[in-house]
């Protein structure tokens, strides 16, 4: 009796049914009542402990529920009815979220994962919970296009990681893109008044912004203005592949990433 006075269980909202009917039916379980809410236990005294209990176990919206319901059994059937319909279709718009999931603008890395683990953790809330590697390949097909090389490469891993796998690169890459965006500002130069970026380092003249800029094209990225051995996607790959050594690509060429 100590340790049944120990369990605890939610109590029933418009989004937890699908974990608390399965902690609810271990509760009975454990205190041999489940026969009662599938209909093979048909003693009143059992039924009547059993109705007490649910309605302990209901939020104070859902009490009413058990107006007018005479036996366990009844009120239990009357849950199933009212909350399997509503867990669906919320299972249905959670599905549709991770299925679309995209990364915000302003979004960072650290908070995109930890929406895509509460997406996960509220689809297991309402009974079905997905598989590690599926939230990982949504969140992944998510990310905006300057994070491609990365998605590259973990595409290639033989093994799927988690999203607490995949943190680490792509905090990597975030400070990587973060710290090409402040090595270049805005300016207006263009005729029809469009906003346009150039490199810092040319707005300051020195002995190095002195010497002329380099006139033809990167062989690595196929850019204007730059060699490869300058290449800011070339050195992104390369820290990307230091991470990963054991993904299936295997080295750098100047048509870019290849097996």
């Amino acid at each position: 009796m100590a340790t049944e006075s120990r369990i605890q269980i939610e109590k029933l909202d418009n989004q937890n049914w699908g974990i608390w009917r399965r902690k609810f039916k271990a509760l009975l379980l454990s205190k041999r009542l489940d026969g009662v809410i599938d209909g093979t236990d048909e003693d009143k005294d059992n039924s009547s402990q059993v109705l007490g209990l649910i309605q302990l176990h209901l939020s104070d919206a859902y009490l009413s529920m058990a107006d007018d319901v005479a036996t366990a059994k009844a009120l239990w059937d009357k849950l199933e009815a009212t909350f399997t319909a509503q867990n669906n279709a919320r299972r249905l718009l959670l599905r549709q979220e991770l299925n679309s999931l995209k990364k915000a603008p302003t979004e960072s890395i650290a908070e995109f994962v930890a929406r895509a683990k509460e997406l996960a953790t509220n689809l297991e809330a309402v009974g079905h919970k997905p598989e590690d590697s599926e939230v990982s390949l949504s969140l992944l097909a998510g990310l905006p296009k300057e994070y491609s090389v990365l998605v590259t490469i973990l595409g290639t891993l033989k093994q799927t990681q988690t999203l607490d796998e995949l943190l680490p690169s792509m905090l990597q890459m975030e400070q990587q893109i973060r710290a090409d965006e402040r090595e270049t500002v805005p300016i207006y130069g263009a005729k029809d008044g469009m906003r346009r970026k150039q490199p810092r380092q040319n707005q300051q003249r020195n002995s190095r912004s002195d010497r002329p800029r380099f006139q033809g094209s990167c062989h690595y990225c196929s850019k204007k203005g730059h060699m490869e051995s300058e290449c800011r996607t070339r050195n992104r790959i390369s820290n990307c592949l230091a991470r990963h050594p054991h993904s299936g690509i295997w080295r750098l060429s100047s048509r870019g990433i290849q097996r």
